[in-house]
């Protein structure tokens, strides 16, 4: 498969440093799995599957009408699966391969107009043969098994002027006892509320997740390049840009929990109240911030009383959280999540100078910090 291999070679237990899946060996595969044969049928061999990576590069070109040309040598992952139908292994190889080669293409073919007069123009008047040289970057995010289904995500970029981000990530899942791709939607529904509840709280676990400023949660979520099934959760992925701008969100993975059932005081709790208790008016707490004015929601819509009026059930809104709260989203920016009494606001932060009032209902914003309380 690749045109030369560079000396790295990376397992997929225990050697990738960004989100490491568990091989197959002892947790993902079944005991007494489907037996798979060799390309002639003649041997069985346990379903026991194992990835390896290898680094190999291929070199793309794009040429501009004026006949002024860009290469581009991109390094790939070169695979190598195990413990499989030797078919479905290639199949697999050749897949990661061909998906990571065709985006980085796709990408670079993309930024043509903008940046190769750019890209030709730092041969600083050389004859030369016309040809502007880049590499691109490879880095191996993830790679591994999780029951019957094995992923590559890696990540690429390369710069070719001053102008362009071309920075990705990259995702190849398949199930290998059948051979068949997966796509995010046989893991993750993006129009589930407990879903995507799941995904938003993840969101606000990560420590970045604060400077995200202009990206509603569910945007950013339907935003993700890649994904990578785990033990712990969905891994869901974005490109890391090396030089954010302050539009960037600098939140780069992760990790979605399976469907979990909770405890019964939660399921308890949570029957008590229903979404649309969130209704009425409400007004800022005597130590909440900002200028927000009183507001009346009345789904699905919420009205300020200096005007404004805001769709809080965009994107699917909202989420039911299992510790009883729901969470609203406006167009552009989360409108808050509704915690009715008896349930705390954890973690309040610390740059909210008042304090949890558990014995009203409450709608908490955390980008704006402000708290309303419902106004009998």
């Amino acid at each position: 498969m690749s045109e030369s291999s560079a000396p790295m070679r990376a397992w997929a237990v225990g050697a990738l440093a960004a989100l490491v899946l568990t091989a197959c060996g002892d947790g993902g595969a079944e005991e007494g799995g489907t037996p798979a044969t060799d390309s002639a049928g003649a041997t069985e061999a346990e379903f026991d599957p194992r990835i390896e990576v290898d680094e190999a590069k291929t070199t793309l070109e794009i040429t501009a009408p004026d006949a002024e040309a860009v290469r581009l040598h991109t390094p790939y992952p070169d695979v190598t699966v195990t413990g499989v139908d030797p078919q479905i292994a290639e199949s697999f190889a050749q897949e990661v391969a061909d998906n990571h080669i065709a985006r980085v293409e796709e990408r670079l073919r993309g930024f043509e107009e903008l940046s190769m007069a750019e890209c030709v123009q730092e041969l600083d008047g050389e004859a030369g043969d016309g040809v502007c040289e880049r590499e691109a970057g490879l880095r191996v995010v993830n790679a591994g098994v999780y029951e019957d289904y094995g992923t590559v995500a890696t990540s690429s970029g390369f710069v070719m002027g001053s102008r362009d981000r071309n920075f990705q990530v990259h995702s190849v899942t398949m199930n290998l006892r059948s051979g068949e791709i997966a796509e995010l939607e046989d893991f993750f529904d993006l129009e589930d509320m407990d879903s995507m509840g799941r995904a938003v709280e993840a969101l606000y676990e990560h420590e970045n997740w604060e400077f995200c400023e202009t990206t509603p949660p569910p945007a950013h979520i339907h935003q993700a390049e890649a994904f990578s099934p785990a033990e712990e959760g969905l891994v869901l992925l974005w490109p890391t840009n090396t030089r954010p701008g302050p539009q960037d969100c600098p939140v780069d993975q992760i990790v979605v929990p399976w469907e979990d059932a909770g405890t019964a005081d939660d399921d308890d709790q949570a029957s008590e109240a229903v979404a649309e208790d969130v209704e009425g008016r409400w007004c800022p707490a005597p130590d909440s911030s900002g200028d927000d004015s009183c507001v009346t929601v009345e789904l699905p819509h919420a009205v300020y009383d200096h005007g404004a009026e805001v769709s809080i059930t965009e994107h699917g809104s909202p989420w039911a959280h299992d510790d009883g709260s729901f969470e609203f989203a406006g167009v552009d920016a989360p409108f808050g999540t509704f915690y009715p009494a008896g349930i705390p606001i954890p973690d309040l932060p610390d740059y909210y100078p008042g304090e949890d009032l558990p014995d009203q209902d409450r709608i908490w914003n955390g980008q704006s910090g402000v708290m309303l309380l419902r106004e009998e």
